[in-house]
């Protein structure tokens, strides 16, 4: 449906400056409902009727309920939850490696990150 409003006749949509940040939050929004997960922190849920009243209930039954519910987006590229992921493979690779190689290869990595050497690229 991007591409459709993108290529509209009219050209208003691909003109709007606005439109690309519309669509750029729309994405993030929908890969986040689509890749992340929530799970009941317990199992006080009894039933869906009593969920829906919960929902439907007051500002403190509302918040109670948000504290019971935990949020996890380990697969949603940018999030720590998904860098820490990462970065325990990388850990788990090398670990696998090494032990495979008995300690004879390793890997050489160097890497920086300062503000001089964005400034020359």
């Amino acid at each position: 449906w991007a591409q459709h409003l993108m290529r509209h006749k009219s050209g208003r949509f691909a003109s709007d400056p606005r439109f690309v940040f519309f669509l750029f939050n729309f994405l993030q929004k929908e890969k986040a409902w689509t890749l992340g997960n929530m799970y009941a922190a317990n199992n006080s849920f009894t039933t869906k009727a009593e969920l829906v009243r919960q929902f439907n209930g007051s500002a403190e039954e509302l918040h109670n309920l948000t504290r019971k519910i935990v949020k996890s987006s380990s697969r949603i590229p940018g999030t720590n939850q998904y860098m820490k992921q990462q970065g325990a493979y990388a850990y788990s690779f090398v670990n696998f490696y090494r032990h495979h190689t008995n300690d004879t290869e390793n890997f050489n990595v160097f890497y920086t990150v300062s503000r001089l050497l964005c400034h020359f690229s």
